[in-house]
């Protein structure tokens, strides 16, 4: 039998914490890209979207609208940080959108919403 002096048992379990605690946070959190990913994007809300993304893994994106008879945009995307991401059009133009709260993101004054 393994008699432990109180030394080692407090030695022990301190180690056992701190291996417990270091798994604990390295959990996977979801990411904005996740997000920007997982979802679709519209304006102002689903049931009567005017303006809407769709963004994939490849780093590509479309967007269309039913606004001036409709129209459709695509382009590439990157990220800048962890919820900054550069949309850069196939005309030229380019977009910096901040996904915030993980569920919208603007351009100008159009608020995109997570769907």
């Amino acid at each position: 039998m393994i008699v432990l002096r109180p030394l080692h048992f407090i030695v022990i379990l301190l180690v056992l914490q701190l291996t417990i605690a270091c798994t604990k946070s390295n959990t996977t959190q979801p990411t904005c890209t996740d997000s920007l990913l997982s979802y679709d994007w519209v304006y102002p809300d689903y049931n009567d979207a005017v303006g809407a993304f769709k963004f994939s893994s490849d780093k590509s994106f479309n967007y269309s609208t039913t606004l001036f008879g409709g129209a459709t945009r695509d382009g590439t995307w990157k990220a800048l940080d962890n919820c900054s991401f550069e949309l850069s059009y196939t005309n030229g133009d380019t977009k910096v959108i901040t996904i915030s709260n993980g569920n919208t993101f603007q351009i100008g004054n159009t608020t995109y919403s997570a769907y």
